[in-house]
């Protein structure tokens, strides 16, 4: 992520402070009898962006050390499925559709297709629909729209899905870098995919103890 407005000087080079706020349902289960069992899960993106790429390498990599999931490599998956990641997501989502687990019938084959070909019980489709960077003097913000459908093979039945309006801001120190402008967005995208991760085994593990 390149500096997008001239400063009269190089901005930043610590992080001072982190203010962050999101509305959101982080990872909601469609059905709260339905027990969702850790197994297999390929998280896959939905477009191509690199903001895009990273959220589902954190999301990879978190899956992996919560111990329960066996989430496959962003390395496999690029290996297994041409031209991945590309531009999957190519359907609009409306106002009063951003809450809901849309997910229009197009794409499902080729998600059911993911998930035989990398051999996995779950496929956790993650992409952004809106994602913003505004600098001023003093601070750098970031927003992220991101959107998640959690899918249960051989079925093909969504079990759970996402919805997040993410902000955060970073307090900057004269002469920042480029360098660490990115370092600010990988804490950003850590930070979303780290409270994806907590309330998903948050609200798996509340369904097992409801059922």
């Amino acid at each position: 992520m390149k500096k997008i407005i001239a400063l009269s000087a190089a901005l930043a080079s610590t992080v001072v402070i982190a203010v962050s706020c999101s509305t959101s349902n982080h990872f909601r289960l469609i059905d709260e009898k339905h027990v969702i069992a850790p197994d297999t899960v390929a998280v896959i993106a939905g477009t191509g962006a690199h903001s895009n790429k990273r959220l589902v390498d954190f999301l990879t990599d978190d899956l992996n050390k919560g111990g329960k999931f066996r989430a496959v490599s962003q390395e496999r998956i690029a290996q297994a499925i041409p031209g991945y990641p590309g531009k999957l997501v190519d359907f609009p989502i409306t106002e009063k559709e951003h809450d809901k687990p849309v997910l229009p019938d197009t794409i499902k084959p080729v998600l059911s297709a993911i998930s035989r070909t990398l051999r996995v019980k779950y496929v956790f489709l993650v992409w952004h629909d809106v994602v913003l960077t505004k600098y001023s003097p003093s601070k750098l913000t970031l927003y992220a729209h991101t959107y998640g459908r959690f899918l249960e093979y051989p079925k093909g039945e969504i079990r759970a899905y996402s919805y997040i309006k993410a902000e955060e801001s970073f307090w900057l120190l004269p002469f920042t870098s480029d360098e660490r402008i990115d370092q600010y967005a990988d804490e950003f995208y850590k930070n979303l995919a780290g409270k994806i991760v907590r309330t998903a085994y948050e609200r798996i593990e509340a369904s097992k103890k409801a059922k």
